[in-house]
């Protein structure tokens, strides 16, 4: 495919995601990523630079994506109206697209959860500086029962061609957003049908194929619209899918599972900066514990060693006060 006609088809088929990813990458823009996790993996994160991707499967609540499944279920049939315009809007660019579509989709949502390693994130807003988000602290065991860090990045949205990994905003959708978003979908493709028509409908069936597969990995119901997830993904079919990509067994939390390393510190050898932790990590912050003060000065530490510039000023305690 040419350049052109991936940028055509992905503003068509993941208009919502470039929006979303867009008011990250404005220059003005203030808005960042955060990992919770607890400060042990936090400061290995940081030491050995990987990320580790887990199975789908091992999810807190795997139920997350019964979710997605539903809406789709629901919408993507010829009695729903939503669907019935989507279809008759792609049937219009070629009539074996939609069957080609829903035949790669089914094809592979039956072994997407199996095959899908990902990470997770929430949007940081900049009132967050600081203090972190009370609903994840309590997330991992209760103030001040367990010592927990917030690691703060800039995302870096560009990344090497070869690689296999991949990302989307959660989207906390009911039942009538869902259907908005199909009629947009379906609208696109009209306004774009000439130019569509170019495209070859294997192209076209791609794409749309990997719109619904990025639905049903990235619909939550909305009662947990606070989280404001993204997710950091790949698949693994066979071995890992790019070099930056390493696949060991480990033992997390007394299971053991096959993990995904994303192995950013070999990028950032690589010439990618984005990907040095200087470039990374904008902050820091140390969840509410008895021993903040210890848990800061080891990830100051940790950062001067691996280069990071002003440590000092990027680890912070969080304000929240513990409750007992």
């Amino acid at each position: 495919m040419h350049t052109s006609e991936n940028e055509l088809l992905f503003a068509t088929f993941f208009a919502r995601s470039l929006e979303r990813e867009k008011a990250f990458t404005a220059p003005d823009s203030k808005l960042r990523l955060a990992h919770y996790t607890s400060s042990q993996v936090g400061l290995s994160i940081i030491r050995d630079r990987e990320l580790w991707m887990r199975n789908a499967r091992m999810m807190e609540d795997e139920s997350e994506l019964i979710h997605g499944q539903k809406m789709l279920a629901d919408h993507l049939k010829a009695d729903n109206p939503s669907g019935r315009q989507l279809i008759a809007s792609i049937s219009s660019i070629g009539e074996s697209i939609w069957k080609e579509s829903l035949s790669r989709f089914d094809d592979v949502a039956g072994t997407t959860v199996s095959q899908t390693y990902l990470a997770c994130f929430c949007q940081h807003n900049v009132q967050e500086d600081g203090d972190g988000r009370l609903s994840m602290w309590r997330a991992f065991g209760g103030l001040g029962k367990t010592d927990a860090v917030a690691l703060v990045i800039r995302p870096p949205f560009t990344k090497p061609a070869t690689s296999a990994v991949f990302r989307t905003p959660v989207e906390y959708w009911d039942s009538k957003k869902f259907e908005a978003e199909l009629v947009r979908i379906a609208e696109k493709v009209d306004a774009n049908s000439e130019a569509i028509k170019t495209c070859s409908e294997e192209a076209v069936a791609y794409y749309l194929s990997g719109a619904l597969i990025g639905a049903l990995l990235g619909m939550k119901h909305p009662a947990f619209r606070e989280e404001q997830e993204w997710r950091i993904y790949t698949a693994l079919v066979g071995e890992p899918p790019s070099l930056e990509i390493e696949k060991c067994t480990e033992v997390v939390r007394g299971t053991p599972q096959t993990i995904l390393k994303l192995k950013f510190g070999q990028l950032a050898q690589a010439g990618h900066d984005l990907y040095s932790l200087d470039s990374l990590i904008e902050q820091v912050i140390v969840g509410p514990s008895k021993h903040q003060d210890m848990v800061r000065q080891v990830f100051i530490e940790e950062l001067n060693r691996g280069g990071v510039c002003d440590a000092a000023s990027r680890v912070v305690n969080s304000g929240i006060p513990i409750r007992v």
